[in-house]
């Protein structure tokens, strides 16, 4: 998740000073996360700012790091949210959550899901033109295929017993 190209980190001094909006605590935030060594610190913080800032990339990657970083009993309805904003303005963005969410699928063992989610972030990936990430998606979809039978059905990881 790269949120320093976002405009939510454009801050000049005179704001720093006059403590204008509230991107003024940003540097603040980072240092403390940075500190504690913990990718969530940050998202907190940087939660705190979404509240009051108008920046929706900002909100979609903090949605995509909350799926990410979460422990599995909670990702599948980050995940629901993550995939169910409108990121058509957005294509690499919406076809990194594919990809994200498409690997999460696979190791839940839904291949067909999987499947299909990721066609969608090969294709988005083609088009935008990050080819590692076109890659990274081709990988992800042989993945969730070598999970599957002929019929469509799972195979059996397991040895027998």
């Amino acid at each position: 998740m790269v949120l320093i190209g976002d405009p939510v980190w454009q801050v000049s001094a005179a704001g720093r000073r006059r403590g204008a909006g509230p991107h003024h605590r940003l540097p603040e935030l980072a240092a403390t996360a940075v500190q504690s060594g913990d990718a969530r610190d940050v998202i907190v913080g940087l939660e705190q700012v979404a509240v009051v800032t108008l920046s929706p990339m900002l909100r979609v990657n903090l949605r995509y790091a909350r799926a990410v970083l979460s422990d599995d009993s909670a990702t599948s309805p980050l995940y629901a949210d993550l995939m169910g904003q409108d990121l058509a303005c957005w294509p690499w963005a919406r076809a990194r959550a594919e990809l994200a969410y498409g690997g999460w699928l696979r190791r839940q063992h839904r291949y067909a899901r999987a499947r299909e989610v990721l066609r969608g972030a090969e294709i988005s990936f083609a088009r935008t033109g990050p080819g590692a990430w076109a890659v990274a998606a081709r990988t992800e979809l042989g993945a969730a295929a070598v999970g599957m039978r002929a019929d469509g059905s799972p195979r059996s990881s397991g040895t027998g017993r």
